[in-house]
């Protein structure tokens, strides 16, 4: 198995779609898990950490670092099957993956409007959608998984007479200890639905092993298992009957629509503000509006009763419908480029906010309070429906970075007055993970556990969801 270690590529492969850089010392694209094994074999006799790469559009600082990167996303893209049970290998990208699903009637439901990024990354991260309130995080399309593990086996989640021994015994007695742990099991139970970090509640919600491990690694950021392969339970694609474009001016009558949508079993609430409004398409914007939703519902309804206090609502449709979602999946690389023409950034590092949707307005409301006492102006767009805000502070991060991690610390916590997290849906990181031990000591010392399980030398991704170190440390900007 070649390592590649030439400058160019070094280079190339020291960004992901953070705000860091971290030079690897070497570079590889395995064709099969013989390949892996071998790589493995590799770094655990030269003490060198393995970094698994995807699409490379995480946010969060996970696919970069200074070990062996491994690229699934050259050789690992082979179909299995398409349908109901799909099983494709982790490298393959939406955009190659998705047509090939609706056309045979099926569909993703949790993972981004765009295309770039690869479903291993989807499921390492947890991803979610813009139907995630319906269909629930990627977890929930998870079947089982197979990869390989830190010791060079091979792990598949399909059987547990595919799972070593030593592995099934020690989740056992996790399972066994975490338990007795009722003060814990109650608060994971209390976490808002895309919060990030291993998904231990997995260790109590599924009796078998094959299922509890699965759903370990589901989220687990390529820090339990090479990702080889998964195999995904999906629904019937969908078209939406019903998309509407709410512009509201006050964000109490925002909340109290977004409350009554929930009840009436909406599938999608995507949420934009002002800011990220005047970059869309002139058709869909409002002069007068500070907070939009897209609403869109599967099944027909009349949503006269439900929506309150809005400035407008339109019904989009036809082609329309296209041209607004694309304006939506355009809200992060347009916000982006807007702050570099004026000199400034909308880095990473509060764009994972996690919380209750019922706590939207409470939470906005704080930041918003907080952004105008600390003078760094803080817009938002996000999954609102399901309480997945982006957070995106301007700030001229080439000069003054140290505004982050302060934002950072105070943007906590405000969240953790409404039991909320900056661990969400694109799960831990560089600029996140030092989060989860503020949130919960003990929480973070079971996720400990579960690793130590997996990897006890450390060697995958060992920087990515145990990583305390300053976040404005290795910045790229």
């Amino acid at each position: 198995m070649k390592l590649y270690s030439n400058s160019a590529l070094l280079e190339k492969y020291s960004r992901d779609r953070s705000i860091y850089q971290i030079k690897p010392k070497y570079v590889c694209f395995p064709k099969n898990e013989s390949d892996l094994i071998e790589i493995v074999r590799f770094a655990k006799q030269n003490k060198v950490p393995i970094i698994p790469r995807g699409g490379g559009t995480g946010l969060s600082g996970s696919a970069i670092g200074k070990g062996i990167v491994i690229d699934f996303s050259k050789y690992f893209t082979k179909i299995y099957k398409i349908g109901k049970i799909t099983r494709v290998q982790s490298g393959i990208l939406l955009k190659e993956l998705r047509p090939k699903l609706e056309k045979a009637g099926y569909m993703l439901p949790s993972v981004p409007l765009h295309g770039y990024c690869a479903i291993g990354g989807n499921v390492n991260t947890r991803s979610i959608g813009h139907r995630t309130l319906k269909y629930g995080t990627m977890d929930k399309q998870v079947k089982s998984v197979r990869g390989i593990l830190a010791d060079g086996r091979i792990l598949d989640t399909s059987s547990e007479k595919k799972i070593p021994n030593v592995i099934k015994e020690n989740i056992l007695k996790l399972r066994n200890k975490i338990k007795k742990e009722k003060a814990l099991i109650e608060y994971l139970k209390s976490r808002p639905l895309v919060a990030g970090g291993y998904n231990l509640l997995s260790l109590i919600n599924n009796k078998k092993t094959n299922d509890i491990i699965t759903h370990l690694i589901v989220g687990s950021v390529g820090t339990l298992l090479l990702l080889t392969e998964v195999s995904l339970k999906l629904p019937k694609y969908k078209e939406f009957d019903d998309v509407y474009l709410i512009h509201f001016k006050d964000l109490d009558c925002f909340q109290k629509t977004l409350n009554n949508l929930i009840k009436n079993k909406v599938t999608s609430v995507e949420y934009a503000e002002k800011e990220n409004l005047e970059l869309w398409a002139r058709e869909f914007r409002h002069p007068e509006a500070k907070y939009t939703m897209i609403v869109a519902f599967e099944n027909h309804k009349d949503i006269k009763k439900i929506v309150i206090g809005a400035l407008e609502t339109k019904n989009i449709i036809g082609k329309k419908r296209k041209k607004l979602w694309k304006s939506r999946a355009g809200a992060l690389p347009m916000s982006e480029k807007k702050a570099k023409e004026i000199g400034f950034d909308v880095p990473s590092g509060i764009d994972d906010t996690s919380i209750k949707p019922e706590d939207f307005s409470k939470v906005r409301l704080e930041v918003e309070r907080y952004s105008k006492k600390s003078g760094i102006p803080i817009s938002a767009f996000g999954h609102v429906a399901v309480g997945s805000i982006h957070l995106k502070p301007l700030i001229d991060m080439k000069n003054h970075p140290e505004k982050l991690d302060k934002v950072g610390k105070d943007i906590f916590k405000i969240l953790r007055k409404y039991k909320g997290t900056l661990v969400g849906e694109h799960n831990s990181g560089l600029c996140r993970s030092r989060y989860l031990p503020m949130e919960s000591k003990k929480m973070y010392l079971y996720m400990k556990k579960v690793k130590n399980i997996f990897d006890p030398e450390n060697i995958l991704n060992p920087r990515v969801m145990f990583n305390l170190e300053p976040i404005t440390n290795n910045l790229g900007v």
